[in-house]
């Protein structure tokens, strides 16, 4: 997708959002993780997506794929990218909060 497409899909997107604010909220299916090992986990997604997460050696893992702090970090710099004609650089203070629902 070049760029002016992406500017057009961004700009009808907001438009649409603008429009319907109460489309805005996600309705995505939650997220599994399980411990495959260690501190190795699976996450899954309700619509097949799956992605690993472990932590460093220094911290108790083995490093075997991006820690779960790396992936956030990624996932917002891709969306700003995204949704800026130009670069996006993030920078993230250590301390951040979400909402979280743990279901056992």
């Amino acid at each position: 997708m070049d760029m002016p497409a992406i500017r057009e899909s961004i700009e009808k997107t907001t438009r649409a959002l603008t429009e319907h604010p109460e489309k805005a909220r996600s309705k995505s299916a939650p997220l599994t993780a399980r411990r495959v090992g260690g501190l190795r986990f699976e996450v899954k997604g309700g619509g097949g997506e799956l992605v690993f997460t472990d932590m460093p050696a220094m911290m108790g893992g083995e490093g075997s794929a991006p820690n779960p702090g790396w992936l956030i970090r990624a996932a917002l710099a891709a969306w700003g990218d995204a949704h800026s004609p130009v670069a996006c650089a993030l920078r993230i203070p250590p301390a951040i909060s979400t909402e979280v629902e743990i279901v056992r």
